[in-house]
Formats: C-alpha cells, sequence, structure tokens
C-alpha cells in the first residue's frame, strides 16, 4: 500500500524536507539553459553561466525568499 501526500500533509513534508520552492528555481534552470541553448550560446560561455547561475543566483533566491517569510514560519520549522 502506497501513502499518499495530500493537501496540508504534503505541505508540511515538503517544508520540513526544504523542498518548499525546490520546483521554481529547477525550472528557471532548465527553461535559461535552453534558452541560451536556443540562442546558439556556445557551450562551454553555457557551462560558465549554469555554473554561476548555481553559485550565486540560487542561492540570493534562497536568502530572498527565506527573508521574505514571517518569523513565524521560522518558529514552526
Amino acid at each position: 500500500m502506497r501513502a499518499r501526500l495530500t493537501g496540508r500533509t504534503s505541505r508540511v513534508w515538503s517544508v520540513r524536507l526544504g523542498l518548499r520552492n525546490a520546483e521554481p528555481q529547477a525550472l528557471v534552470f532548465v527553461l535559461v539553459a535552453s534558452a541560451m541553448k536556443l540562442l546558439e550560446m556556445p557551450t562551454l560561455q553555457l557551462g560558465v553561466l549554469l555554473v554561476g547561475l548555481v553559485l550565486i543566483g540560487l542561492p540570493v533566491w534562497g536568502a530572498i525568499d527565506a527573508a521574505t517569510h514571517p518569523e513565524s514560519t521560522w518558529q514552526r520549522v
């Protein structure tokens, strides 16, 4: 029997596991990579751009996202 996480339960688990906003960052990463390749960016430059995005852009996004949550959110986690 497989358990399904729905409604409030899935949100609680995703927050506890730190996965609350994992999907948008992954989507942005893939869309940026696809867009740059469609614009015929050379592979080496694309690689440097994506490494920079992962090392700088995603942590900054996470810090901004964390700063926008009210204090009560952090007390529950």
